[in-house]
């Protein structure tokens, strides 16, 4: 049941983002730690290509992607197996990360 430890994880990444947010860790160091930027890449912090597919951008969006992901995952883990999910999953937050760098020109 890869398809649940992947909506647990968005949740923990979610409520660990709240806490920081509720401690005075502000947008920006956030985003610093997590998500893909040309900045960041060049600075060599690699995890990001991984770490930013946990991160939404609010709670509609986390909810939106969760259902869809329960409605989706038991059946594409029937095919593609527990680690292929996993992959996929990545794969596709990689994907859609650099589109997201090419289309705003590595900002």
């Amino acid at each position: 049941m890869a398809w649940i430890s992947l909506i647990s994880l968005n949740w923990v990444t979610a409520v660990v983002k709240e806490k920081g947010r509720l401690s005075g860790l502000s947008k920006e160091a956030w985003e610093d730690a997590l998500w893909v930027s040309g900045a960041n890449l060049e600075a060599g912090k690699l995890w990001i290509l991984l770490t930013a597919t946990l991160d939404h951008a609010g709670v509609p969006h986390l909810v939106n992607n969760m259902l869809h992901l329960a409605f989706v995952g038991p059946e594409l883990e029937k095919v593609t197996g527990p680690t292929g999910l996993w992959l996929l999953f990545f794969a596709s937050g990689l994907a859609g990360w650099l589109t997201t760098l090419a289309v705003t020109r590595w900002r």
